[in-house]
């Protein structure tokens, strides 16, 4: 085989790559590269059924590639797809959920159960939030982001998926930080940024190691280049990954960040976690609900939401089924949710606990709402959950293949896949966003189902009570 060979790339993969053969017929992933791209290459990781490779020369550009935006693409792992045009994004998210589902979900008809994917109606500035790491360089602070494959550290001035009036913050707030760090906190962690076009709170909050700070001139320095209306700190034990929160210090404003979802107010802590694109989870409030609806389960005495974290789903669930249980295991989230609930005069159960745990004392349920985490459920989730036999289960997730890996197991315990709606909430990347629907049969035959009505791009939630027609991306 060449050392360096010419291929064309075929398809994008999961994880980002390009994807085409080597002469030997072996599959060959390669960064940055775009369906229609002709190529040299050079391999640089050697498998016997695959290998991975860089460009070495780019021979024939696509018609689907484009220039990238932001000047840090090269390094940053943000956004790897960048170099795509949104068009072809949209069609290789959907194709990467079907195969999802057929090679590791062993779905029979994946094209009949996956609905059109619903498109971003931007595809920058649409993030309510950014994480910046923090780094001290000859006693000058850095903020950024993780490089490719969470390889080093990428200082960043702007961030282009933010809205656009606030691109430069990183570099605004780095002077006034590095200050803060020189003498006031010297053991900053990461910076979150939180920011809502709809209530126009935009929340700054410091990441740190214990220590004494005085609480006034953080707040009065900061204040003086970001006029936000929540500056906390929050104080974590261990490392940044594990979220062991000790404490959370409000150093100026209210404390807390605040968001319109389905008609009602929010408002979350700085640890809580909450869907980044605001008008997706909009989307995937409509799509649980319409999911249900879809399920032809008649009326719904009992509904648990599972991974509940501060009540994205909670509290629609709440305002439309009588009998609601909610389960969370992290502590400012289930805060967040008893203060959500009561906020909006909505009634339901909350428990305390690991859900694998917690399912076997629950009772009888008929609908089951869950949205784990990227790492899908534990062997004891799914376990206990087919255990309890609820009629339906909607399925949110933000990774098709470990959605694909516990479909399987369902299918494979007496549940039928029936609909799949997949969601870009994350344009630039690829990652994509699945609400899914499993019923509960003992016999082969597909379930009949009541066609849903036409699909909405992200440009204009609706609430739940005025759901509009929605348009379909073409395939």
């Amino acid at each position: 085989m060449p050392s360096s060979p010419d291929i064309l790339i075929e398809s994008l993969a999961y994880h980002g790559a390009g994807v085409g053969h080597l002469p030997d017929k072996r599959v060959v992933f390669v960064e940055d590269t775009v369906p229609g791209d002709r190529v040299r290459i050079d391999v640089i990781d050697n498998h016997e059924r695959y290998a991975r490779a860089t460009i070495r020369e780019l021979l024939v550009a696509s018609e689907h590639r484009i220039d990238p935006l932001c000047i840090y693409h090269d390094s940053c792992g943000g956004c790897p797809w960048q170099h795509v045009t949104y068009a072809q994004q949209c069609v290789w998210k959907q194709r990467i959920v079907t195969e999802a589902l057929r090679r590791i979900g062993a779905a029979q008809n994946p094209e009949q159960l996956v609905e059109e994917l619903i498109k971003a109606p931007r595809s920058w500035g649409y993030r309510n939030k950014i994480e910046l790491g923090a780094q001290t360089v000859d006693r000058n602070l850095k903020l950024g982001f993780n490089g490719r494959h969470g390889e080093n550290f990428v200082p960043v001035d702007s961030c282009h998926l933010l809205p656009r009036s606030l691109h430069d913050v990183p570099r605004s707030i780095t002077g006034a930080l590095t200050y803060v760090c020189r003498e006031v906190i010297p053991d900053l962690v990461r910076v979150n940024i939180r920011v809502s076009e709809q209530t126009h709170d935009v929340e700054l909050s410091l990441w740190t190691k214990p220590c004494r700070i005085s609480r006034q001139l953080v707040a009065r320095i900061l204040n003086d280049i970001l006029r936000a209306t929540s500056i906390t700190r929050v104080i974590i034990d261990g490392t940044i990954k594990e979220r062991n929160v000790k404490q959370i210090e409000v150093l100026a404003g209210r404390g807390y960040w605040r968001e319109m979802l389905d008609g009602r107010y929010m408002k979350l802590s700085a640890p809580s976690f909450y869907q980044v694109n605001s008008p997706g989870a909009q989307i995937l409030v409509e799509s649980v609900l319409e999911l249900l609806e879809r399920a032809s389960l008649g009326k719904l005495d009992r509904v648990l939401d599972l991974y509940a974290g501060a009540g994205t789903f909670t509290l629609p669930l709440a305002a439309r089924y009588h009998n609601v249980c909610a389960v969370e295991s992290y502590g400012p989230s289930i805060r967040d949710l008893r203060r959500n609930l009561s906020d909006n005069n909505l009634e339901a159960k909350v428990v305390g606990g690991d859900v694998a745990r917690e399912l076997a004392g629950l009772g009888a349920f008929e609908a089951v709402v869950i949205d784990p985490p990227r790492s899908g459920l534990s062997p004891q989730a799914c376990s206990a959950l087919i255990s309890a036999q609820p009629r339906a289960i909607v399925y949110v997730s933000c990774d098709p293949t470990t959605l694909a890996r516990d479909i399987r197991t369902f299918t494979n315990n007496g549940y039928q896949l029936v609909a799949v709606y997949p969601v870009d909430l994350f344009p630039q990347t690829y990652h994509v966003e699945c609400v899914s629907l499993l019923t509960r049969t003992q016999r082969k035959e597909t379930i009949v189902v009541k066609k849903p009505p036409n699909r909405a791009t992200l440009a204009q939630p609706t609430t739940s009570q005025q759901r509009s027609k929605y348009a379909k991306l073409p395939r």
